[in-house]
């Protein structure tokens, strides 16, 4: 994450004049959920607001840090499984390979599938209810982008790249909604998770 950052920000001499520190800071705070920037502004500061490439890579490690610690052990168990059954017919310098049986869990299941309509929800939300406000300054694929950033970003990281003074009612309803959501369970983020939520919606759907 911090090699990404760098690379985004890489000759914007108006980032900052220790884009090193910057990039580390930046990559734990947002893979802990923590939300601080040293920027004035945080990512609306003017220097990276329309730097698409390092919001991106700031949700996306905001996203891995709220999956879980669980579901991060669950796939490198079965990354594992892969690498072993590719192995398993080799027999190199005398070592044999013995493949483990791995499966998805019904935990990472649950929270992959809640984290994908979240993300995917949130975003068209926020794109159609604040397409002519917040939005404005951008083109169609900035958009995007910033939409998806603030699907992301309220579970529960605090990072903004928008002048959140200007958010309407609805946008703000929807980030309150994904504040209380939060993030999963043994993850660096917090509300109710997703997994609470998931199984809250499933119970109600079988009651009615």
């Amino acid at each position: 994450g911090a090699i990404l950052i760098y690379i985004s920000i890489y000759n914007v001499n108006s980032v900052t004049d220790r884009p090193i520190f910057f990039s580390l800071f930046h990559s734990v705070s947002a893979f802990c959920n923590g939300g601080f920037s040293t920027l004035s502004n945080s990512l609306y500061e003017e220097s990276v607001r329309f730097n698409y490439f390092f919001h991106t890579i700031i949700a996306w490690l905001i996203i891995t840090g709220g999956l879980g610690y669980s579901v991060m052990i669950n796939h490198y168990l079965q990354l594992k499984n892969f690498v072993l059954a590719k192995l398993s017919n080799i027999n190199v310098l005398g070592f044999s390979y013995k493949k483990e049986l791995t499966r998805t869990s019904t935990n990472s299941r649950i929270i992959l599938i809640t984290t994908g309509l979240l993300l995917l929800s949130g975003t068209l939300l926020f794109f159609i209810s604040e397409y002519n406000g917040s939005l404005k300054e951008h083109d169609m694929v900035g958009k995007i982008m910033v939409s998806f950033f603030n699907s992301t970003t309220p579970r529960t990281a605090g990072f903004n790249n928008v002048n959140m003074a200007e958010l309407g009612i609805p946008a703000i309803m929807l980030i309150m909604a994904l504040m209380w959501i939060g993030a999963s369970p043994g993850s660096t983020g917090g509300g109710i998770k997703t997994t609470t939520f998931a199984v809250a919606l499933l119970n109600l759907w079988n009651q009615i």
